[in-house]
């Protein structure tokens, strides 16, 4: 193995340092390291990850299978996001890679099924005693840079008041630590006397930092008002600034923060989740989002467009093609594909038969696209097409021309929809439906249909109906695959050069966020947006 000094912005080569200690004031050349090591004295014995020093090694590269000495070789940080609707957890049981904290009797956090939230559960914490319970994210514990975070939760609670004045339902905890009796943290919490307060546990004391009123930050005065209603919190901890904002999921998220203040009693690295104090309620959490080192938590939002802000007869600008890009192109056209609705569309046209895709670059950069909803209006001018399909939805989409990878939807030949995974190229179909078993008639020419199609977790799902027919309550297929993991493209694809697709409506959610039906009586007035606030119900 070698490595290329050459291509390095900073490394180290310098024989007059001891064994142990590397001191960048007699090097002439050096390696950045690890946070661990001071600015002046890079330390071997701190070291996780290694360049090879030895006489043996050239100036400018370095072997390391000669190597005798070494040095840290550390990766730049960057922001991590974390996310969870969930939905992912099993039913009545505690999610399992999360972890009770504190006074553990107190207190119990079960998974629910639910659909009528962002996902298809929520958490629910319910106390049984007025006591400190904390339930922190395993996941988020292994991320070294947590001690600058933000974390984004939904939330709703049963009551607010207890008629003692001193419990805490709704709560987000960070940089906890400790034991019953001896608890660290800064905790933003949801009170019963009307209030939101910003404290901190330092060694089991607590100290209030802010109270801020209900109405201050433009909730209702009475707390009460809003049982069984989602709300948001957002709580931020980067050096020794706190910053939160709370405000009501039928609310816009405000613009800066409501509630701010230092502290330096708490320090580096902790546990990260949520929290209650008291018998007051059950608290429900359909969603939690979280970023280090100083990122932003991330919303779920909907991305959608009728296209119509587009330049006519041209490429969309944000939207990238990434399978057989010269096999066919998508132009944004004037006027309805149908008549019946919308004032512009996106054509797909192909020169040649082979896997086009074309990819929405808004949606490609949101961090918590892995779990995503896509909602298209579709129509072709043929569907008589020999073993072959046009349409196509694709999800988790990455790769290039012979090596495709994604989850992809597809109206298929012979009156079939298939649902297929692709890896490294090669397809597999994971279920194939007629119109028949789908309950709807055969797919006209020229006539619209609506798709939805979800990949949450390992969960795979589409509904298909006929434009003027209701939306069915149910998926048609609902099935599991393992494939494809991890957050890549989204958008659309064409295999046939025969017909030409045309689509005036797509709307993309992220987080696991369902998309909306559009207002079909005005489509032509949706323009692409991010929706920022997302109320489900």
């Amino acid at each position: 193995m070698t490595i290329d000094v050459s291509k390095s912005t900073t490394y180290v080569v310098s024989g007059d340092n001891n064994p142990n200690e590397l001191e960048v004031s007699k090097a002439t050349k050096y390696l950045a390291m690890s946070p661990d090591n001071t600015t002046d004295k890079l330390m071997v014995s701190k070291a996780t990850k290694y360049l090879a020093m030895s006489p043996d090694n050239t100036t400018d590269k370095l072997t390391v299978s000669k190597a005798t000495k070494y040095i840290v070789m550390a990766p730049e940080p960057s922001i991590s996001y974390y996310f969870t609707h969930f939905s992912e957890y099993t039913d009545d049981a505690q999610p399992s890679d999360w972890t009770e904290r504190w006074v553990t009797t107190a207190g119990a956090s079960n998974a629910r099924a639910d659909t009528t939230g962002i996902g298809d559960s929520h958490l629910e914490v319910k106390n049984s005693s007025a006591s400190r319970y904390h339930l922190s994210w395993n996941k988020i514990s292994a991320d070294n840079y947590r001690d600058d975070v933000e974390v984004l939760i939904r939330a709703k609670q049963s009551a607010f008041d207890a008629g003692t004045g001193t419990q805490y339902a709704t709560s987000i905890a960070l940089r906890t630590s400790g034991a019953s009796g001896t608890e660290n943290a800064y905790v933003l919490a949801m009170h019963e006397d009307d209030t939101v307060l910003l404290y901190k546990l330092v060694a089991g004391t607590y100290t209030t930092l802010v109270t801020s009123t209900a109405t201050s930050l433009g909730l209702p005065a009475d707390l009460n008002d809003i049982e069984d209603l989602f709300f948001w919190m957002r709580f931020r901890v980067n050096g020794t600034d706190l910053k939160a904002k709370v405000w009501m999921d039928t609310d816009p998220e405000p613009g800066s923060w409501q509630i701010t203040t230092t502290d330096s009693a708490l320090t580096g690295v902790g546990n990260i989740g949520i929290a209650n104090i008291g018998t007051v309620a059950y608290c429900k959490y359909d969603f939690m989002s979280v970023a280090t080192y100083g990122g932003t938590a991330p919303m779920p939002t909907i991305y959608e467009t009728d296209f119509s802000e587009y330049t006519v007869d041209v490429a969309p600008s944000d939207w990238s093609e990434i399978w057989h890009t010269t096999s066919g192109a998508i132009t944004a056209k004037s006027g309805s594909a149908n008549s019946d609705l919308g004032s512009a569309y996106l054509e797909l046209s192909k020169s040649s038969d082979n896997r086009y895709c074309a990819t929405w670059d808004d949606v490609d950069i949101d961090p918590i696209r892995v779990d995503t909803e896509v909602l298209v209006r579709v129509t072709q001018d043929i569907f008589s097409i020999a073993t072959s399909w046009a349409t196509g939805i694709v999800i988790r989409g990455s790769g290039g021309t012979t090596d495709e990878h994604g989850y992809l939807l597809v109206l298929y030949e012979n009156d079939e929809v298939r649902l297929m995974s692709y890896d490294s190229g090669t397809g597999v179909s994971i279920d194939t439906k007629t119109t028949t078993a789908l309950g709807i008639s055969n797919f006209t020419a020229n006539n619209y249909l609506w798709i939805r199609f979800r990949v949450d977790g390992d969960n795979l799902r589409y509904k298909i109906w006929h434009h003027g027919d209701a939306e069915p309550v149910s998926w048609d297929v609902d099935v599991t695959d393992t494939i494809a993991t991890v957050a890549a493209g989204t958008g659309i694809s064409c295999w046939d050069s025969t017909p030409t697709p045309k689509i005036d409506y797509i709307g993309i959610g992220t987080g696991g966020i369902t998309v909306p039906m559009p207002n079909l009586s005005s489509l032509d007035a949706v323009k692409r947006r991010r929706t920022m606030t997302v109320s489900i119900g």
